[in-house]
């Protein structure tokens, strides 16, 4: 009996050395195993993560966080992933967090019977958030609408438009609402919240520039040119030049210089005369013969800037303004004319070698002079009494080599005369032309004159057309 009883606490003690060899291999190969994989009370957002290795952590999270979410409200509902939302889960953090416990045998063995709940890392991009934002449609998404004032051209009055508040979202709340659903990993649909924007230009301050500016546009803004013209601005042009200053002072209005200065110029200008040099015919020696032309001087306006500055003005003092155009006189230039010898005496003072024209009305001749040299003369037939030839300074217009020529008679009657020859036209219809169905010239015609052409023999009026060009001056004269 007693190795009987001797016995039993040694089968005790082996049998707790036993349990304890057990439990101790159990904790090891535990601890071995939750070293790497996740611990049976953590968590990731909510979800039990325990035996999972972090590679599974980190590819459910990637997962997870490409789901769409849906962006509603008072737009038009989309389906958006976090990420093109601005919200970025950082999985590499969040899995480091969720296995920081695995790390050491004492912390893995308290985290055993330890609850941990790991909330993702997430980092928000507040711009992205915006531009997001931005692609948001929806009818309850308006600008406000500034008060305004519009010109109505049928009654040439200003008009208030009343200003409107607009309604946009509110980043700042989405962007709370996205971050949240990063955090928590939640794709329940999330809902925008609207605010309101208030005009920058309010409605009051319309109608207060919308009468500053009708009760401007009674001014009367008139120039005064050198001629005594008086250049009125109508009420359409007025309006034109006001600007309304909503940016700066909302209930102020100015005018547009530009346009004012345009105005200014473009009626000062109406009186602006170049000037027209004066022609002095002078010799090879430089002896001033005669003024051929005496010219003008120039007047060019100068006041501009000033006529401009003035017109602003009205804007803060209403009152009529009558500006007067001042002008700066530009003297007329001299131009010396070189003249041929011996042109001093003649119905023209031609530089030398210049081709012209001489139809003496007096001695019924036509002569072509090359400066003063005569260089073809032959007798004519000018107009008869009731139909003379014309006198003055021209030039030939034309060259016609043949034209059947058609007209009135004094009487009313018509004429028409085929195949006249040789036409040089000087002077609307007059013309020095071959007259085949005379035989004699040089005299004076009377009653029998033409109708006012210079009527020549029909060989001189063909060598006159051959040396003639269009542009040669003729001179007819007494």
């Amino acid at each position: 009996m007693k190795k009987l009883f001797d016995s039993k606490p040694k089968v005790i003690l082996a049998s707790v050395l036993g349990l304890l060899a057990i439990a101790v291999a159990i904790f090891a190969g535990v601890s071995v195993f939750y070293g790497s994989h996740g611990l049976p009370e953590t968590r990731v957002a909510g979800e039990s993560i325990s035996g999972l290795t972090p590679e599974k952590v980190a590819e459910n999270l990637r997962q997870v966080a490409a789901q769409p979410i849906v962006v509603e409200g008072e737009i038009e509902p989309v389906e958006v992933t976090l990420a093109e939302a601005g919200v970025t889960v950082d999985v590499e953090q969040t899995v480091a967090q969720a296995f920081a416990a695995n790390s050491g045998f004492f912390t893995r063995m308290t985290a055993l019977f330890e609850s941990r709940d790991i909330t993702p890392v997430v980092t928000v991009d507040e711009s992205k958030v915006a531009e997001f934002a931005e692609t948001l449609e929806g009818e309850s998404l308006t600008d406000a609408t500034n008060g305004a004032v519009q010109f109505d051209a049928e009654n040439l009055v200003f008009v208030a438009q009343e200003a409107k508040p607009g309604y946009t979202i509110d980043t700042a709340a989405l962007t709370q609402s996205l971050g949240e659903a990063g955090a928590a990993l939640s794709f329940e649909p999330i809902t925008v919240v609207l605010t309101e924007t208030v005009p920058d230009f309010a409605s009051e301050a319309a109608h207060a520039s919308a009468d500053q500016a009708n009760q401007w546009l009674t001014t009367e803004v008139s120039l005064l040119d050198r001629l005594e013209i008086t250049h009125t601005a109508n009420v359409e042009t007025k309006a034109k030049w006001i600007v309304f200053n909503e940016d700066t002072d909302p209930v102020g209005m100015s005018l547009d210089e530009g346009l004012v200065r345009a105005w200014v110029e473009e009626h000062s200008a109406e009186t602006n005369v170049e000037p027209e040099p004066k022609v002095q015919n002078v010799t090879a020696a430089g002896r001033v013969l005669s003024v051929s032309r005496e010219g003008t001087d120039g007047y060019v306006a100068n006041n501009a800037e000033a006529l401009t500055a003035a017109i602003l003005a009205t804007v803060e003092a209403p009152a009529p303004f009558v500006g007067v155009v001042e002008y700066e006189t530009e003297e007329r230039p001299v131009q010396d004319r070189l003249i041929a010898e011996g042109a001093e005496n003649l119905s023209y003072a031609a530089a030398p070698g210049e081709k012209w024209i001489d139809i003496n009305l007096s001695s019924y001749t036509v002569t072509a002079y090359e400066g003063a040299t005569p260089v073809l003369q032959s007798p004519m037939i000018a107009g008869a009494p009731l139909t003379p030839t014309v006198t003055g300074e021209y030039s030939v217009w034309a060259k016609v080599p043949t034209q059947t020529m058609r007209g009135d008679n004094v009487d009313g009657t018509k004429y028409e005369t085929p195949n006249v020859p040789w036409i040089l036209y000087f002077h609307g219809g007059y013309a020095t032309h071959g007259a085949y169905w005379r035989s004699s010239f040089g005299y004076d015609a009377g009653a029998g004159g033409s109708h006012g052409c210079v009527n020549m023999p029909v060989d001189s009026a063909k060598s006159l057309y051959d040396w003639a060009s269009v542009g040669t001056k003729v001179l007819s004269h007494y």
